[in-house]
Formats: structure tokens, sequence, C-alpha cells
């Protein structure tokens, strides 16, 4: 039966290839007729287990008959049923041709509705053509925030941080033609490509032609605070929504800067750190600290650290809380980030403020045993109890240079409530030191330093304020006290002859400045009148103490504290640039024993502020500072220090300066025959309290100025002088004579030179006249009552009242000041102030060989000659003056009108009339 010859076969049969099965069309560049390729891209947007059903996406229906051949061809009205209707260019059916011309697809899912290149173009590859559908990232079509997000995560190799990684699969386009007909994947990725974070948005409508109804992300690593880079946790957070304009405000995620609380969930330091800008920290991530400059340091899951321009410091991460170290603003040392103590900040300067913790672990510091950030509460209301930070009172770096807010301490105990005045008082200074300000740091001080709180221990170290007072008062009751004085005690017309002294000391010559008097001059030292030259400005505790400790080194006090023997006191000490003070200054050791000047810091310290009248090589002077008008010196003193090496006798009588300085406290002017009970050890606070005079002294506080921790009654008695000329008779007070220029009990406190001694005076008493001189040297070191040897240093010191108790009777009762300075001295050895009775200084010379003081004769006033003549001019009433005298002094005469005067000193003891000396120490001359 003759018919039509019909076989079933497979579409690859004729378009793909049969022996593989593979129903996709060969592509090829050309009309291929050995393979049967054409141009195409088929095998690229089909995989290999493609099937007859898998053509109808763009080809629609797939019941082909053999009358498909009918040479066109057809298109899917709606490619791969696009939710824009995808449409081919060249329509759903046109004519097959060895040449064709190749149309483009638009508005088809799989392109992302965005035109195709021409059918049969290159194949795509990835990731260089990524962008060819919908951009890459996303810019024009359904944009969002793609551009801002491509500047941290850069290209298609990082839109895995928030979708599939379609770059890691085999066919990385294949994922296209689902789009629009799948949720889209968004699957959130850390920078480490560490799943976090979910997205709330539409999933289902994200092509151009959609509503693209956009969301927001949440609890993502990109927009957290960045605290999971040390916790490991990302803290709750939510984004802004997708899509909104850009870029946000460093707030929106970590705060500017940011300011979780420190140490929840981890260290942060940035508040206290908000008045520098965040490019001086991280130069390679901000280069002008408000805008990113390099996203590859921003949201990258590390703290990029790097030190910006004018600040340097290196950094160690920690999870804890990194370190930084050689940080130039924390003056070149180290820090760990987000210390919440004190010291963690104040272990170096801020601003100009002086680094505190090394003040505290200085030679000599405020608080022993264990350094804690709880004892800064004990006097800043800066500082918790626990030591951390007090936000009420602390300026910080958000206000640097802010008053420090000091307590003023109860009764036993830390106050609580801030009341201005009572329990708080501020110092502030900003680029000097200021006086109101230091006044009150000294009402801080006395708060502790007070009676109320002598057995307080306020920083729990077992001390207490008073812990090392030398008469077991506090501070308080020597330095806050009113009390005064008359320096001099016989003042009254009833002693014509006394060196008055009649000047105001205060108890408190420092802290009440303004009631204590001093000074001297060359023309009558200190037996006239005295001007006042002292100052009315009080010296302040801040004036001469650091607060917190001090660095200065060598022997500091007179007492020994836990931090050392004799490195108590906490002296001054200052630093140019911080706290205010302009100049460098530390006390130190100085001077030298051959030049009996040795002073260590703690002398140094007082020295020199009595000697320099301006700030400058100082913190402070006498004159600049405390209003007084000449420097803080004795009459008597050399300290061989500051350039001042001529006492003020020296000055007044220039025939007293012969040598250099002899000795005295700073160094003895040669080996002492017996040893004292203490030492001077080069400071001055042996023998004075910078305080005050002690109330433990009671009644005897006015025989303990200026400043004395014992009694030392100033001397009573007129300087002793040579005569001033070399002449006869000088003894006499008539006919032009002199008279006596030397000052014993007799002629200062009597009117008889010739009389007894003198009973009833104040210092009857050793311990009112010298109680601190004895101290020191005792009676039995000086005399021992049985040698009465002339001019032996025992015989010499039966002349102190009460002090003679046998060898002949009693002619004097000298106070120690009669004979002695208490500093030093430039003229005498072993601190002395007179050689009286040494004729070789007649006329008021260093030495005169060829003095006045020997011989007798008579004679009458007109041949001008006789040792008891008349006055030089030889004019007198009388006819004759018959008379005969000595040269010597004191010298006597005796006269034919019986005018006489006749007295015998020291001639019975050392057997010559023309010697008087009375010890191997003070004559001076050879």
């Amino acid at each position: 039966m003759v018919g039509t010859a019909r076989a079933g076969i497979q579409c690859y049969a004729c378009h793909g290839t049969m022996v593989s099965g593979d129903y996709r069309p060969q592509d090829s560049t050309f009309r291929n007729i050995s393979t049967g390729g054409f141009p195409g891209n088929h095998r690229t947007h089909l995989s290999n287990a493609a099937t007859g059903d898998s053509c109808t996406v763009c080809h629609g229906n797939n019941a082909y008959l053999p009358s498909h051949r009918n040479g066109s061809i057809d298109m899917a009205g709606n490619i791969n049923s696009s939710p824009a209707t995808g449409a081919y260019s060249r329509g759903t059916s046109f004519a097959q041709s060895s040449t064709p011309a190749w149309g483009t697809c638009a508005n088809v899912n799989c392109h992302f509705e965005k035109t195709t290149p021409p059918w049969g173009s290159s194949a795509f590859t990835s990731p260089t053509d990524c962008n060819r559908c919908h951009e890459a990232p996303p810019a024009t079509l359904d944009a969002g925030s793609h551009a801002r997000h491509d500047t941290y995560y850069p290209g298609p190799a990082n839109c895995g941080t928030c979708h599939a990684d379609h770059l890691a699969e085999v066919k990385p386009f294949a994922h296209a033609t689902s789009a629009g007909k799948r949720d889209l994947a968004v699957s959130l990725h850390d920078p480490h490509n560490v799943a976090a974070g979910t997205y709330s948005g539409s999933v289902n409508e994200y092509l151009p032609s959609q509503n693209n109804i956009y969301g927001t992300c949440s609890n993502t690593y990109c927009h957290s605070n960045g605290t999971s880079v040390a916790t490991g946790s990302i803290p709750a957070n939510t984004t802004v929504t997708w899509g909104t304009a850009g870029p946000l405000a460093c707030n929106a995620c970590h705060g500017t800067p940011p300011a979780y609380a420190n140490g929840s969930p981890k260290a942060n330091r940035h508040a206290a750190h908000a008045a520098y800008s965040c490019n001086k920290c991280h130069a390679n991530t901000t280069a002008d600290g408000t805008t990113i400059s390099n996203p590859a340091n921003h949201v990258n899951k590390s703290y990029d650290v790097a030190q910006g321009s004018g600040v340097s410091f290196s950094y160690v991460f920690n999870t804890a809380g990194g370190s930084c170290s050689a940080i130039s603003c924390h003056g070149s040392t180290g820090a760990q980030w987000g210390s919440t103590s004190c010291l963690g900040c104040h272990s170096v300067a801020q601003g100009n403020r002086t680094a505190v913790a090394a003040q505290l672990g200085g030679g000599s510091h405020h608080i022993q045993g264990t350094l804690t950030d709880a004892a800064c509460y004990q006097c800043h209301w800066e500082a918790n109890s626990d030591g951390s930070i007090n936000p009420l009172y602390h300026g910080g770096t958000a206000a640097p240079g802010s008053a420090v807010d000091l307590v003023i301490y109860g009764a036993g105990t830390r106050p609580t409530t801030y009341t201005p005045g009572t329990t708080a008082i501020q110092y502030h200074y900003t680029s000097s030191v200021n006086r109101a300000g230091v006044r009150n740091i000294t009402s801080h001080c006395l708060g502790c330093h007070s009676d109320q709180n002598n057995a307080t221990q306020p920083f729990g170290d077992g001390k207490t304020p008073k812990a090392y007072a030398w008469d077991g008062s506090s501070v308080a009751s020597r330095y806050a006290q009113s009390g005064t004085t008359t320096w001099g005690k016989y003042t009254s017309a009833s002693w014509p002859n006394t060196a008055k002294k009649k000047i105001t000391k205060a108890f408190s010559a420092h802290g009440n400045a303004a009631a204590n008097s001093r000074g001297w001059d060359t023309t009558s030292g200190v037996d006239g009148t005295i001007t006042n030259s002292s100052g009315a400005v009080n010296i302040e505790c801040f004036d001469c103490h650091n607060s917190h400790g001090s660095g200065v080194s060598g022997i500091t006090s007179r007492y020994s504290s836990a931090t050392g023997r004799n490195k108590g006191g906490i002296l001054k000490d200052t630093l140019a640039g911080r706290g205010g003070y302009s100049v460098t200054y530390q006390p130190y050791t100085t001077g030298s024993v051959a030049g009996k000047n040795r002073l260590n810091p703690g002398g140094s310290l007082c020295l020199d502020c009595h000697l320099t009248a301006a700030a400058g090589t100082t913190p402070w002077g006498y004159g600049a500072t405390f209003g007084a008008s000449q420097a803080i010196t004795g009459y008597w003193d050399v300290p061989a220090y500051k350039g001042y090496t001529t006492a003020g006798a020296e000055r007044r009588y220039p025939y007293k300066r012969l040598h250099a300085v002899s000795g005295g406290h700073f160094g003895a002017s040669s080996p002492l025959t017996g040893t004292p009970m203490s030492t001077i050890n080069g400071l001055c606070t042996p023998c004075h309290d910078p305080h005050g005079v002690s109330p433990t002294l009671g009644a005897k506080q006015q025989y303990a100025v200026p400043l004395l921790k014992g009694t030392w009654l100033t001397s009573p008695y007129k300087e002793d002088v040579a005569p001033a000329t070399n002449a006869s008779g000088t003894i006499r007070t008539d006919f032009g004579k002199e008279g006596i220029k030397f000052q014993i009990d007799q002629n200062t406190f009597t009117a008889d030179l010739r009389g007894g001694a003198v009973s009833n005076l104040a210092f009857s008493n050793i311990s009112t006249a010298a109680g601190l001189c004895v101290g020191c040297h005792t009676r039995s070191s000086l005399t021992n009552g049985t040698n009465h040897t002339w001019k032996s240093k025992d015989r010499i010191h039966e002349a102190v009242k009460g002090w003679k108790t046998a060898g002949g009777a009693v002619k004097h009762n000298y106070t120690c000041s009669k004979c002695h300075s208490p500093h030093s001295n430039a003229t005498l050895p072993r601190l002395m102030v007179t050689n009286c009775l040494d004729g070789k200084h007649k006329g008021r010379v260093a030495n005169n060989p060829a003095a006045a003081i020997t011989g007798d004769g008579s004679g009458d006033e007109r041949g001008c000659y006789g040792m008891a003549t008349s006055s030089p001019t030889c004019t007198t009433t009388y006819s004759y003056l018959f008379a005969s005298g000595s040269g010597r002094i004191p010298g006597y005469y005796y006269g034919g009108d019986n005018s006489n005067y006749q007295i015998s000193c020291h001639e019975t003891d050392t057997g010559s009339g023309t010697d008087q000396g009375w010890n191997n120490v003070t004559p001076w001359s050879n």
C-alpha cells in the first residue's frame, strides 16, 4: 500500500546533539553545516539538562509538529512569562534566513527588564558582565542603596555580602532565569562572610516594573556600633529604610563620637576624647574627622587606629580594651582604652594639668600603702567613692581646663553634699597661678589637717593628718591661729638702753602675714626703730607643698615618713606649662661642706623664696608674690646662697667683714667638742615650723617667734661695736667722747656699768630664753660646773643666767642671743655676733696694730696730752685738768676735777691691763 512514511524523532535530532541527547541548538558564529551550528546563545540560556519543554520559555508552544518547518521562527508572546511582558524585537514570528538580522529582547525578567544585546552576541562572562542586566551594583534600575554600599563592598565580588554568591556557582548567570518568579535572595553577612542580620522588606517584588517596597535591615554588623569586633556579639540595631538618601551621619550607627556606655558592652573612652576630631586617632579612615576618606578602613570588622597630624602613639588591640603607648598628648606615656579610673587618665598630663600618678609615686606623697582610684574621692568631688568619675563635677575633655572641685573635709568624715564654701571649694587656673585659687586650696587642706580630724584616716592607710607633726598638733592649730606678740620684750621707757624691737610678730607668720612685721636696715640694724618690710600676702599651703606628691629627691624633711628616711613634706616642684606655672622648679641640694653652707632641698625651698624677689627662676618671689620689700633674712644672716654673702652688720660696720662665711648651722666653723642632741641636716625645719608657733608651748609662745619650735628670746642688747676713734678716754661721754660701745646687763638694764648682775629679767629662766637651743646643746655639753679656766668653753657659758654655780661672783646673766646668731655668720665662728673689748678694732678697722690701748699719764688741757684730757679742741671751762687714765677698752680715767670713772673688767683674769679677751674663738685679728 502506497502512503506517507512517518517516524518519531526528538528535537535534538535536528537542533541539538543527538549523540548526547542535548536539546540545545549548537551555537556558532556562522552557519556551520557540519555541526548544524548557527549564530545564537541557546547553550548559555539553557543547561545541558534542558528538555523540549525548556524551549517554550522563549518559543511558546512545545507541541511542534513536522509542519513547524515552515521557514518561520516563532517567539512567545511574553518571553519567560515576564511580569512586564517580555518581547522579542522581531515579533512573534519572522522568516528564517541564512543571513538573519538578530533581534533583542525587552522587559524580560531574566535580563532584569533591560534590553538585551542582539541574539548571537558574545556570551556573558562573570563577573565582567554582571552589570549587563542589573548593573553591579544596581545604579539606575532598582538602585535602592546599592551605590552607597558599593563604596564599602565594591563590585560583583562583594554582592555575596547581602545576596547569594552566584560567582561561586558553575553557572553564575543561571539565577537570572527565575528572577521575578522567586523571592529575592537576601542573605546578610559581615565582612568576614559570617551570616549576620535580617531584612524586613518585600522579597517577591524587586524587578523595576514591580512595586519594590523597601524594608530595613536589623542586627547587622555593618550598621552596628562596632562593639562586636571586641565582644563577638552584634548589638541590636535597625537601619534606615533601604533606598533612603545618604550618606548617613556617623551617629546613625555609633554616635559622634561612639556613645555606648564604657564597659557595656565594651571599653569606651570616646566621650573623654570628644575635644579631638576623629582623624587624630583614625587618620587612615578619615582625613578631616567628618567624612570617610578610605572606606576600606571603615565597617571592616577591625579597629583601624592610626595617628593623625599633630599626635603620635602606638596602638595594640585587645578585646578588653586596646592600649596605646608613647602617646604624645599623654606626656609620651601609655594608657589603656576604657579605663574608668581617675589614675587611668591622670597618670599622664592632661592638657596643662600635671601628671598626678607620677607625683603620687614620688619621693614624698600624700597616700601611703596601695594606691587606688578610690582614694581620689577623699579630696575631689570629681570622683565617686568607688574611684569612678563623677560626671556632675568632672569636666573632662568636653570642658578642658575646668575648675578643680575640692572637698572640705568634715569632722571625721568626708561630706557627701556639695555646698560651695562649706563642703566644697574650687581651684581654677588658666595660663598662670591664681592667688585666690591658691587660697582656696588652703581651705581644702586645713579641712583635713585640723584638730577635728586628728584621729581620722582619710585614705585608710594607717596615717592620720597629724601623723608626722613634731608637737602632736594639727597644721590648722598652728597656721590658722591669729595670736601675736611683741618681738622685743623690753620695749618700755623703763629700759632706755635696750634694743626695743618694738614690732609685732604673728604666731602664724605665713598664715597671718598682715599682722607680722620684720625688717632691719644698715643705719641702725635692729637697735632702733624698725621699718616693717614684711608683705601682707599669706603664704598658702600650695606655695610650699604639692597636693599629690613631690618628685623632689634628697633630704626634704626632718622627720622620716613611710616613703623613706627624711623624705617627707611633699615639697613644691613645678613644671612649666603645667598647673598654671611658667617655670620648671625643684628645690635641690646645694652648697658644700667646705663652704659651710650645705643645703638640702628642704632648706633650699625656704631660702629660694626668702631670697628671690620675683618669680622667674622660682614659682614665686618674696616681693612680687607676697609683697615684702626686703629679702627675708635676719640682720646677721649670711646664707652664702643666691648671692647673699654679706650680713647686715657688715654693711652697717664694714670693718666687721674680714672673713668669708665662718660657718653656722649649715656647716660648723670647726668641729664641735660635744655631740648635739640633734642635727640640722641642711634644713630649716629642725628649728622652725613654717605652719606656726605650736599652741602646745602655752604662755611661752611669745618667746617662740618667728615660727620657732621652741623658745628663743631675741637679744635685748644693742649691737656691740668698737670705738669710732682710735683715741684715749673713749669711755667718757663728756668733753666730746663717744662713751662705751659694748652692751652688757649693767649698761643695758641699769645706768651703772660697774653694777652687779641684773636679776628678775624675763630670760632668767633658760627655758624661756633659749629652750630651743638647749634642746640640742645641753647645759652639760656647754659648761660642766667644775672647770672655771678663763676663756674655756665651760667658763664662758657660766655667763648664761643660772649656769654659774661656783668660781666667783655672778657678773652676767646673758641670753644665748647676746653672743650668738641663730642662722649663719660671715664674721665670726660659732655663730658669734660679738668680740667686744677687742681693742685692736679701735677706729673701727679690721686690725689696728697701733691701737691706743696702753699707757697712762697726766697733763693739762693747754698741752692737750694725757689719757683723760678733754676734747681734741682743747677747749674747756676748766683752767687746769690734771688727770690720768687708760686707752684700753673699756678703760678708766681719774681727773683732778674729781671726775673719775674706774672699772676693772677682765684684767684680773687675764693678768694684763691691756688684755680684756674672754674667749679663744672670736678674736679675728692677728
